[in-house]
């Protein structure tokens, strides 16, 4: 679904957006003026001082990328009710953060460790090799997360503004974050995050209650979600693949391997305190569980009631490779099922709400934008901090003063944010 959806909102998307992009730069501009020190640790880990509130937002926006917004909302509207229980990597994740997350900061304090590599290498004494393959791993991780998210952000503007708003979304994204991570380092990313962490929370509980109001109401809404195909209310889904065993098996891994990611593995080290670590597990726990249930799931359900994938008989309809095809008004593609939350903005909430409906609109549009920052922004950062510190001071210059490091992190940044755009 190309078409632009700003007719129908207003110029209610533009004040949100400039908004939205003004306060980042504004929290850009503060974090280098709080700044502590010109050294690395403060760059890439602001002198190991953050507090309970900002480390259980960036957390949760580093960990919830645009999939929050787009992905999973497709996956319920696609698959049904059987995709819940992919929230249960939701508390596994806050369990890993609770047990794995404190010790990793505690040893990173104790060895003044910067990066994952720097604790890996030390424990197996293997400064060389082990330090190589760990950063590589890492880059190889950040690189294509960084890509996906400028793309989410290219598509939003496509939606807001139109077809030919990609390019020029996807440029002000990447240009708004390479700026603020390149200014501030670690403080203005966290700073940043917690604001868009508190858009992507507000913005998937929001979302989730327009698709009830949407459909009269919560009666009125489980009753429709009542009615749907058996298919889509129970496993594996309508496209068969969510057996409990891959469900389970995905919930672990996934959750298990996107806590030890290197962005994340440095906000362990950031953490003011185990105990504030053990805080902001708790939280992500719940408050991240909690949007998926009244957010994510809401949305894909009202979708299918609102938008069915099967005609009046029942049947669906496929592409020539047997994958289920969304509603010809969600998509014309088996990729497109993650509009389904653009589409229900944009076709009922200005009509049922007026100008506060589109204001909603907007706001949930800007939230999606803020998920895709929010994870380019921490794996950029992160990707950063694995050459200039594993490589470039290791084996490169290791006799690089404080300053210099420092600007060799922040033209990487803007180095990879160009070739992530291309």
């Amino acid at each position: 679904m190309t078409e632009s959806i700003s007719n129908g909102l207003g110029n209610a998307p533009y004040v949100m957006l400039v908004l939205y992009l003004g306060v980042l730069l504004v929290f850009g501009i503060l974090g280098y003026r709080k700044r502590e020190a010109d050294n690395e640790e403060d760059y890439y880990l602001a002198g190991r001082s953050q507090g309970w509130i900002v480390s259980s937002l960036t957390i949760m926006a580093t960990f919830f990328s645009s999939f929050a917004l787009l992905g999973a909302p497709g996956m319920v509207y696609r698959d049904g009710v059987v995709f819940a229980l992919f929230s249960l990597n939701v508390p596994v994740a806050g369990v890993a953060i609770y047990l794995l997350g404190a010790r990793i900061r505690r040893a990173g304090r104790e060895g003044g460790f910067l990066t994952p590599a720097d604790m890996i290498a030390a424990h197996y004494q293997a400064p060389v090799s082990l330090r190589l393959l760990v950063a590589l791993v890492g880059l190889l991780y950040a690189v294509p997360y960084v890509v996906m998210q400028i793309q989410a952000g290219g598509i939003v503007s496509q939606q807001l503004f139109g077809r030919d708003a990609f390019e020029t979304g996807a440029c002000v994204l990447a240009l708004i974050t390479m700026l603020y991570i390149m200014v501030g380092g670690m403080r203005s990313v966290a700073w940043t995050d917690a604001v868009q962490g508190g858009l992507l929370v507000g913005g998937m509980l929001l979302a989730g209650i327009a698709a009830v109001w949407v459909l009269g109401g919560p009666a009125a809404f489980f009753r429709a979600v009542a009615e749907l195909p058996p298919r889509s209310l129970s496993a594996p889904g309508t496209s068969g693949r969510w057996t409990p065993e891959v469900l389970f098996t995905a919930s672990l891994f996934a959750s298990l391997g996107s806590m030890i990611q290197p962005a994340q593995w440095m906000r362990f080290y950031a953490a003011r305190s185990s105990q504030v670590l053990r805080r902001s597990a708790l939280i992500f726990a719940a408050v991240l569980t909690l949007c998926f249930f009244f957010g994510v799931m809401l949305v894909g359900l009202g979708g299918q009631v609102l938008y069915p994938l099967v005609d009046a008989v029942g049947n669906y309809s496929y592409d020539a490779a047997g994958r289920v095809l969304p509603h010809a008004l969600v998509g014309q593609s088996a990729y497109e099922f993650d509009q389904i939350l653009v589409v229900v903005l944009k076709n009922h909430l200005p009509e049922l709400m007026g100008p506060l409906g589109a204001v909603l609109a907007s706001l949930i549009l800007v939230a999606i934008m803020a998920a895709a920052m929010s994870t380019a922004d921490s794996n950029l950062h992160a990707l950063s901090a694995l050459v200039t510190h594993d490589i470039y001071d290791q084996f490169i210059r290791p006799q690089a003063s404080q300053r210099e490091r420092l600007w060799v992190g922040r033209a990487l940044i803007a180095v990879v944010t160009t070739l992530a755009l291309v």
